[in-house]
């Protein structure tokens, strides 16, 4: 319980530092936000029905024992990671804020390690690339309610594989 309220403050802290830097960056493109969700049911009922029973990974078993309430908790990382990636490539010396960036990104990549090597690499390249990209062009809310989306239809497809 404690790490949520220390998610709490820091998404506080966060959304206020952004609110008084940059107010434009809160805004939702529902459009873009009902594409992402079609896109990821159909790849989650792809994945659903290719899945192979037998030899289900030792995460995805793990990840079962979640609740929505976490997965919702989880859109919390993107105040907490993306909003500091986009301070820092917004800095003057460019140099110096991208190459802080990118240690912000690898520490987030690290923190999802017991997900494999592959899915840290992928984490990396989306946080460290990808996502401050899209944070300004979709904005902020969009990209926390597609996470949340995302984690809750995920979450739902494991648990029916359970």
């Amino acid at each position: 319980m404690h790490l949520y309220i220390h998610m709490y403050m820091m998404s506080i802290i966060m959304f206020t530092l952004t609110y008084l830097y940059d107010r434009e960056v809160f805004r939702v493109q529902w459009f873009s936000l009902l594409k992402w969700t079609a896109l990821i049911i159909s790849l989650s009922l792809a994945r659903h029905y290719f899945i192979d029973y037998n030899t289900a990974e030792t995460g995805l078993i793990r990840m079962s024992q979640f609740t929505y309430f976490d997965m919702i908790m989880a859109g919390l990382e993107e105040i907490n990671y993306t909003l500091p990636i986009y301070f820092l490539y917004s800095i003057r010396h460019k140099k110096i804020g991208r190459a802080l960036g990118l240690m912000v990104a690898a520490a987030f990549a690290l923190g999802h390690l017991y997900q494999g090597v592959y899915a840290t690499v992928i984490f990396f390249i989306w946080m460290g690339f990808i996502a401050p990209k899209y944070m300004k062009k979709l904005g902020l809310l969009t990209m926390i309610f597609g996470h949340i989306i995302y984690d809750i239809i995920t979450l739902y497809f494991i648990k029916s594989l359970f």
